[in-house]
């Protein structure tokens, strides 16, 4: 900031900052609770695909955690069935 003659307190920064995480963690909790609807738009445009979501039950109350995804693309297990027959 030196270099353009500019001063910024520390503390302005860091509410910058601090604003950016919230902002940033807002999209990924919307992105998690979409999540279920991107794999069936998934599936809805590749057939013959196969996924796998695994939550983990966080209690009563409380929502679900992501913690894996397997998706086997419809295509690749084509491809696959038909090189090994």
């Amino acid at each position: 900031m030196k270099k353009f003659g500019i001063q910024v307190p520390n503390y302005t920064c860091w509410r910058a900052m601090r604003t950016m995480r919230k902002i940033i963690e807002a999209k990924h909790k919307e992105g998690y609770r979409m999540f279920a609807y991107y794999i069936e738009e998934f599936k809805a445009k590749n057939p013959k695909s196969t996924y796998f979501i695994n939550w983990i039950n966080k209690g009563p109350g409380k929502n679900p955690a992501f913690k894996h995804l397997f998706i086997g693309i419809g295509a690749a297990i084509s491809l696959l069935k038909n090189t090994t027959s």
